[in-house]
């Protein structure tokens, strides 16, 4: 419970259709930035799954704790945002597309990808009702 209001799971949150890019882009990045302060204590989260996110009263994402598998690395919670991100696209966006892409031949780290992700797309809000 954060500020007296209990946080809403993504997966209650995300419409049938998908996230638009923006709203993807607020998604990851909020999930990324989380990891990034992960790593800084040398540890890794583990997959990735809707139901490790949940928004708070402002449709920010925060991620719930995890332990990652033996032998997880860094790059493992990288690969594991952008497949979120795949999953939860529109399919009919573009933004599916460059995700796959980048977790094929892009820097995973995420003070790359952190940034890549903000150049795709401003960040929007994203719904905080299902």
């Amino acid at each position: 419970m954060h500020d007296g209001v209990m946080p809403l799971p993504l997966t209650r949150s995300v419409p049938a259709g998908g996230l638009t890019d923006g709203q993807l882009v607020t998604l990851l990045v909020g999930i990324g930035l989380t990891l990034i302060e992960v790593h800084a204590a040398g540890k890794c989260h583990g997959s990735l799954h809707p139901f490790h996110v949940e928004l708070d009263e402002r449709g920010r994402p925060m991620l719930r704790p995890s332990d990652a598998p033996d032998g997880w690395a860094q790059r493992d919670d990288v690969l594991a945002v952008l497949r979120l991100g795949t999953a939860l696209a529109r399919p009919e966006g573009s933004m599916a597309t460059e995700l796959r892409a980048y977790a094929s031949g892009g820097e995973l780290a995420l003070d790359h990808v952190v940034p890549w992700l903000l150049d795709l797309a401003d960040p929007v809000p994203l719904p905080t009702c299902g």
